[in-house]
């Protein structure tokens, strides 16, 4: 692969009415669901498919209010040239240029770099009727200057042929299909074989289908009844034959099994495997495909014979489906490995969990558009992609699949707070798409939430002094307000959670959940009538700690209490107090920039 399109732009499809996008050698796409990830899969795919698709009026972008605000759609696509690391050079190189076309197409950008840009635009006439499809030429991407009319698009087409691979994919589906990347490549058997081979496995085929009609009575049985046709229609040829093989090796492919052995089994086909092995393996069929191609042509130029170089294009529409999380974390190096450019729209955090910071694509929906953002490490030190890199790895990229993120100091606040969250909501976060992160007072992720322009909120204890610092000095030097900050403290107090909870008037609610985890494990009701007397004493201790006593002796138990009291909380018979006042301001945050009613 030593061309790129390193950049595409579309206006008014489906759901993007105008994003930019750069591409990588691989590009991952997350965010939330119908954020348009696969729509921009879509868009490529109407220019470069292999099969087009077939665009009509409801491809055309609708906004808020239900209007469409332009009858044309338009795809603007760049190319470039790089090398075998994939970073980009200065010139196109031979047989890439002179298969791209003419010298005229070829422009150069501010930093003295040659591309190839091209725009194609669908446009709908009366009554919606599709009109043909319009290539022009760019001669400047950044002003969206256009040129002459664009003749080289076949030529792109077969350079940079584009497979895309939707969500519904079975392999054993694909071994009854012709037109398979499986039916493909099998269906090229006879031109895999010498000559002379070819001869010595037909000689091999032709016996092996006499010997088993000669040793079976019933197919020799069947043959002699059926040999009566050869009279009814005075053939003069072979006549009847049965057989059990495939008669010729081109035939070989037709009824083709895939078997799979795990764990010591017996070796089954494929349909007696989950759809996470047959989907899995559809896509290697694919990867197979590409690296034949490639190789074939790469034969051709070692002994000098014409050929035509291609870099093809792969999109990829959720690669995890049907696969458990141990799985899907070996899949993006497997993916990394496949030959051409990968556009991968994944719902996987272990995917995501293993990519580099700068093949991350977010898409986000603010009210009727879409917002497409990376981060840009050339921001950050060397430290803070670590950090950020160590985040994402351990088992934090669900963020990257949100609307919103709570980050908060302790195990306390990240059980709670989506407890209180379901009350307020009437749903829970993850139906919400609302992650509530403990991050510790540092806050690794705000650098990355920033940049992917994720809503973000902090929900600070702002107790101790060094907390205060810290996160005074976090806002600064992000340059952010705390407009999506709550604090438990102003400046003059240092509660924690627990002792905030305390002031408010929720003390009982604490009580009677130390008493719930303070509660032994009974053998048999018997042991527990035992133990009643024992345990109403407790309980009257409990209730008789004074306050600073008892969130002394709270301290060592607050993880667990914190998964008990919220649910107290909110069963008040006072609807107003069933959310903390701190916490509900927090909930109202999230109700203002997310738009989600409460309950």
């Amino acid at each position: 692969m030593n061309i790129l399109i390193d950049k595409i732009r579309i206006k008014n499809f489906r759901a993007l009415q105008e994003v930019e996008v750069d591409l990588k050698p691989i590009t991952l796409l997350v965010g939330a669901n119908n954020a348009g990830k696969t729509t921009l899969l879509r868009a490529l795919h109407t220019v470069l498919g292999v099969s087009k698709n077939q665009l009509n009026k409801d491809d055309l972008f609708i906004d808020k209010s239900g209007h469409q605000p332009s009858k044309s759609i338009i795809i603007d696509i760049r190319i470039v040239s790089i090398d075998e690391n994939g970073e980009r050079i200065n010139t196109f190189e031979q047989p890439w240029r002179s298969r791209l076309g003419g010298q005229e197409i070829f422009q150069i950008d501010q930093q003295s770099k040659e591309f190839v840009a091209f725009r194609v635009e669908y446009s709908f006439g009366r009554e919606d009727t599709p009109l043909p499809a319009t290539y022009t030429l760019i001669t400047d991407w950044g002003k969206e200057k256009l040129g002459d009319e664009f003749k080289r698009i076949s030529n792109i087409r077969d350079l940079l042929q584009m497979y895309l691979i939707d969500a519904q994919r079975d392999l054993q589906e694909d071994t009854k299909s012709r037109n398979s990347f499986f039916g493909k490549l099998v269906s090229q058997l006879e031109q895999s074989y010498e000559e002379k081979d070819l001869r010595t496995l037909q000689a091999l085929i032709e016996e092996l289908n006499n010997t088993a009609v000669s040793n079976s009575e019933v197919l020799s049985h069947l043959k002699e009844k059926l040999s009566e046709l050869n009279r009814t229609t005075q053939t003069r040829g072979e006549g009847v034959s049965i057989n059990p093989f495939p008669k010729h090796i081109r035939d070989l492919h037709k009824g083709m099994k895939v078997n799979f052995q795990d764990n010591g089994s017996d070796s089954f086909g494929m349909e007696y495997h989950g759809m996470g092995t047959r989907s899995w393996a559809s896509i290697l069929t694919l990867g197979a495909y590409l690296d034949w191609e490639i190789q074939r042509r790469s034969e051709l130029e070692k002994t000098g014979k014409e050929f035509e170089p291609i870099s093809p294009l792969i999109g990829l529409e959720e690669p995890e489906a049907h696969l458990h999380p141990n799985a899907q974390r070996t899949l993006y190096s497997q993916l990394k490995k496949f030959a051409g450019q990968k556009i991968i729209s994944t719902h996987s955090p272990y995917i995501a969990g293993q990519a580099d910071l700068t093949e991350l694509r977010h898409f986000y929906k603010a009210e009727d558009s879409v917002v497409v953002s990376q981060i840009d490490l050339t921001q950050l030190d060397r430290k803070e992609i670590e950090i950020i890199k160590s985040n994402i790895e351990s088992s934090k990229a669900e963020v990257l699949f949100s609307k919103g993120v709570v980050m908060c100091e302790g195990e306390t606040e990240e059980t709670a707070l989506p407890i209180f969250a379901k009350a307020y909501f009437g749903k829970s976060n993850f139906e919400l798409g609302i992650e509530f992160i403990k991050t510790g007072k540092f806050y690794p992720l705000l650098t990355l939430l920033r940049f992917l322009k994720i809503q973000y909120f902090i929900f600070s204890d702002y107790d101790k002094p060094d907390v205060k610092s810290t996160l005074q000095n976090i806002l600064q030097k992000n340059s952010i307000s705390d407009e999506n900050i709550i604090k438990l403290n102003d400046e003059t107090t240092q509660k924690n959670i627990e002792e905030y909870l305390y002031d408010e008037g929720y003390h009982q609610e604490l009580r009677n959940s130390y008493k719930i985890v303070k509660e032994p494990i009974y053998a048999n009701e018997q042991h527990k009538l035992a133990k009643q007397t024992d345990l109403e004493k407790e309980h009257q201790r409990i209730d008789n700690l004074g306050k600073e006593d008892f969130l002394k002796e709270l301290e060592s138990w607050k993880a667990k209490v914190a998964s008990i009291y919220p649910y107290l909380i909110v069963e008040r018979k006072e609807e107003n107090e069933r959310i903390p006042p701190k916490i509900r301001e927090l909930f109202e945050k999230i109700s203002e920039k997310l738009g989600i009613k409460p309950s």
